[in-house]
């Protein structure tokens, strides 16, 4: 199975269905694919490329933050050598917990 790592600082708000959805530079699976994580198993409902300063403006609450800047602050502290670059274009992942027997 393929594996889609997470900080710890994130398991709160998966579990809790807060965070449903994760930004990266890079594509980690597609619709339907089932990848492992720290917190459990998690299947794609949707992989879309977008731009980060749309992550931003639409998604911040689904990437599990109380604003979008927390999200941005966040983007900063995980990605310390490009930082936040709005044009960037990154991978959208949603995604649903599966449950655990």
């Amino acid at each position: 199975m393929k594996r889609l790592p997470f900080r710890p600082e994130f398991e709160e708000a998966v579990r809790s269905g807060q965070k449903t959805v994760t930004s990266r530079t890079r594509r980690y699976g597609s619709v339907g694919d089932v990848l492992d994580t720290p917190f459990g198993p998690v299947r794609l409902v949707s992989v879309v490329r977008m731009l980060l300063a749309s992550v931003v403006a639409r998604l911040w609450r689904e990437e599990g933050f109380g604003n979008s800047g927390e999200f941005v602050d966040a983007w900063v502290r995980l990605h310390p050598r490009r930082g936040y670059i709005p044009e960037q274009w990154v991978w959208v992942h949603e995604f649903v917990l599966e449950p655990q027997p």
